[in-house]
Formats: C-alpha cells, sequence, structure tokens
C-alpha cells in the first residue's frame, strides 16, 4: 500500500445558496448537515449496500464498525461555513449528509476518501435547492475566494520536509 500523507484535520468548506431546502412555497430554510468519520469506504462492494432512505431508517447503526465519529451542522441560506474538523486516526473516508426536507435521490449523499489526499484537504460542500455537490473540487457556482484560506492541490502529497499546519477545531 502507498504510505499515508501526514494529515490531521479537513477543511470543511461549506457553501449555502440563497434558495437551499425549499419549503411548500419556494421559501429558503436552513439545512442539518452531518459529517461521519468513517474507517473504510461505504460504497465498498463487500459493505452492506446503504442510501438515503436505509441511512435515514436505520440512522448510525447502519455504518456498523465502519463509524468513526460525525459532526453536525446547520447551514443557513446565503452562507459560507469553513470547518477544520479534526481526522480520527482511524479515519479513511468522510460521508456529507445534508437532511433535506425532499431530497432528490442520493444527491444528499457525498463521499469523500481522506486517505489518499495531501495534508489537511479541502472537501467542498455546496447547497442549492434540495441538492448537495462537491467533493475534492469546487462544485459550479460555488465561490473558494469567500473563504480565508488556501487548499493544497488535490492529490499531491505533502514532502517530507514540510510540517501540516496546525487545526483549530470549530466550535
Amino acid at each position: 500500500a502507498p504510505p499515508k500523507p501526514p494529515r490531521s484535520a479537513v477543511q470543511v468548506l461549506i457553501q449555502a445558496a440563497p434558495v437551499i431546502n425549499p419549503g411548500h412555497h419556494g421559501e429558503p430554510w436552513p439545512t442539518a448537515l452531518t459529517i461521519y468519520q468513517l474507517s473504510g469506504d461505504p460504497q465498498a462492494p463487500d459493505n452492506e449496500p446503504f442510501d438515503l432512505a436505509t441511512l435515514e431508517a436505520r440512522g448510525d447503526a447502519v455504518f456498523g464498525e465502519l463509524l468513526v465519529g460525525k459532526r453536525d451542522y446547520t447551514a443557513f441560506p446565503g452562507t459560507h461555513t469553513r470547518l477544520v474538523l479534526p481526522l480520527g486516526p482511524e479515519a479513511t473516508h468522510l460521508l456529507a449528509v445534508a437532511h433535506f426536507r425532499e431530497p432528490l435521490g442520493d444527491a444528499a449523499l457525498l463521499v469523500f476518501p481522506v486517505h489518499t489526499r495531501s495534508a489537511d484537504p479541502c472537501f467542498y460542500l455546496g447547497l442549492e435547492r434540495s441538492e448537495l455537490d462537491g467533493g475534492e473540487f469546487p462544485p459550479p457556482g460555488f465561490d473558494p475566494g469567500i473563504f480565508a484560506t488556501t487548499c493544497p492541490i488535490p492529490g499531491r502529497p505533502v514532502p517530507k520536509t514540510s510540517q501540516p499546519p496546525t487545526a483549530i477545531a470549530a466550535r
């Protein structure tokens, strides 16, 4: 197996469009997000298949021994936030789930493998209407310039002589 790059955290950059999680009359509503840390790929063929309905029905138990931790956050319409998520030592994947009033299939789930990333990578989460988009690159319409941070180039390992930045957990 290739050596794992040094990493201590993931920068989660969340940008919510002016209209997210629309109500019955199209009005925007805040959206709950859950970011799971997992010790394996939840979509791997040897894992029990899951989708948004299974996750909603069974909760955290759907992940079994893969679950390392989770973080809840509420995104408000027209806002942006940078979270620094400290990683558990066993974490290899993040799974972001947007809890929309009326989700569009699996457009509310994003899997992000962290075990192959450079130190302290960025996980981009763009919310618009009832869809969650992003991953290792900003989704269409996402403005990375509004965040006071610099993201490492995806997939580029950190040189052995450099030290990863110190993570400060947002509370």
